[in-house]
């Protein structure tokens, strides 16, 4: 007996936003790879939205965290009876099922460092509201349901944690030639240590750019160099002296595509990941899946997903995160066997397998709906 058709709608309207587009685009791949009898609506910018050819679209203009989210509800069409939501602003006139992914809590647990005083507050509200409307919440990491968890008062019985997974075209090796290209046009020399990330307070570069300086003073030879957006105005609150020391040292990009960036794994030396707060950190996982070993912080989100296979250090030490790097960096047998053990743990996370979770949730709420009818 086949099975009832799959029908459901999902916000997509941070399709090319950072981390979370980054698993809006590639979840939607996996979904549509992964269920032949479906049917996914995607909502989004009537000038630049996600398309797929397997999927349908709908223009939802609404500012994201605005008033109007709430006042102008999602276009619900006949066949699309469930709406994911891959964020936490849900939007609250939603009448039908409603599933919603949370990535972390950063504006509850670090409210200093966001750039409005209004996040906090209405993260907390929002929050509040997922707890109440929403008929299935996913979280990314055992941390992040965890922090969820416990700050909304929530039963851990109903949060369902489906880590993020990794493009097969990250894993694929890439001959010398691509990865001189690439380097070539981002004047990128080696070795160098990778940065991947928006470049904001809860990423904490501080603690890096300080250790990296504290490496060129014992002689590394390497570079840093960081990829990813740089909101305007924000200035490195670092010593002068290692100001000077990095002044040639550091390539800052602010964007490479996706297709680029296995490149510039497979090319550097060490990636470093010394965050706050992550909610699940798929950088790292990118870096493991390519064989580069990962320098990241002892937080639960980075512990969880690394494991045994990349070192982690507190975010603040400065000299732990100099001398770890520099064990690394220096010591190939280290170096190699952090780079079999971080591809071994990759291969358990696919966006494969992200996708067969999100769609057995998906059916068993509309299968709910279907007995009660």
């Amino acid at each position: 007996m086949s099975r009832p058709r799959l029908s459901w709608s999902m916000d997509a309207r941070m399709a090319f936003h950072g981390g979370i587009g980054t698993y809006i685009r590639r979840l939607t791949e996996a979904l549509l790879e992964e269920e032949s009898e479906k049917h996914l609506c995607l909502l989004g910018w009537p000038n630049r939205s996600l398309h797929h050819p397997q999927a349908s679209h709908r223009s939802y203009s609404a500012p994201i965290y605005s008033v109007r989210e709430q006042m102008l509800p999602p276009p619900q069409t006949d066949r699309s009876e469930l709406l994911h939501s891959p964020h936490f602003n849900i939007p609250l006139r939603w009448t039908g099922r409603l599933a919603v992914t949370i990535h972390d809590l950063i504006p509850i647990k670090m409210p200093e460092q966001t750039r409005s005083r209004l996040a906090r507050p209405y993260m907390r509200w929002m929050l509040g509201q997922i707890r109440k409307k929403s008929s299935a919440i996913i979280a990314v990491s055992e941390a992040t349901k965890q922090e969820f968890c416990e700050y909304t008062k929530t039963p851990f019985s109903r949060v369902t944690v489906i880590p993020h997974g990794v493009h097969p075209s990250v894993f694929q090796p890439l001959g010398q030639g691509k990865i001189q290209e690439a380097r070539a046009r981002h004047q990128v020399k080696t070795p160098f240590i990778l940065w991947v990330s928006a470049i904001r307070p809860h990423k904490n570069p501080e603690t890096l750019l300080r250790a990296f300086s504290e490496l060129k003073r014992r002689g590394a030879p390497h570079q840093l160099v960081m990829i990813g957006q740089k909101p305007d105005g924000y200035r490195f609150p670092i010593e002068p002296a290692a100001a000077e020391c990095l002044r040639n040292q550091r390539r800052w990009i602010a964007d490479v595509p996706d297709e680029e960036l296995p490149a510039f794994y497979q090319a550097a030396s060490v990636l470093a990941m010394p965050s706050y707060q992550e909610g699940f950190g798929l950088p790292a996982l990118e870096a493991m899946a390519n064989g580069l070993p990962v320098v990241a912080s002892q937080i639960p989100a980075l512990t969880e997903l690394i494991g045994n296979a990349g070192v982690t250090i507190g975010p603040d030490d400065v000299d732990a995160w100099s001398d770890g790097l520099y064990n690394v960096l220096f010591d190939d047998d280290r170096r190699r066997n952090l780079a079999e053990l971080g591809r071994k743990r990759a291969g358990a996370y696919t966006w494969k397998k992200s996708a067969a979770g999100h769609l057995q949730i998906f059916r068993s709420l509309l299968s709910a709906d279907r007995h009660r009818s």
